[in-house]
């Protein structure tokens, strides 16, 4: 009887599920996360899992997003949950 995910964080991961979906980057497959406060993983229809911080401004991180993949074509996957610092392969 204890939440396990808190209802800010299943809001962010809907919202973010939408704006990706709405931008093209892919449809979500299903989210991971190995503790809700390092961040979740959305794994896409592309292959490539796209880390993001649910506690963070979500529209900087799908701006970062975008920037890195108009400029890399990553293969396993994107993590925006360091702010500024952006990580992909």
């Amino acid at each position: 009887q204890i939440n396990i995910l808190s209802p800010k964080i299943i809001a962010g991961t809907l919202l973010w599920r939408d704006l990706i979906e709405k931008e093209g980057v892919g449809s979500v497959k299903y989210f991971v996360t190995e503790n809700p406060l390092a961040g979740l993983g959305a794994v896409t229809n592309k292959g490539i899992t796209i880390y993001w911080q649910p506690n963070n401004d979500i529209n900087s991180q799908l701006l970062n997003l975008k920037t890195v993949l108009q400029n890399e074509q990553p293969q396993e996957y994107v993590d925006l949950r360091y702010g500024e610092r952006v990580y992909w392969k």
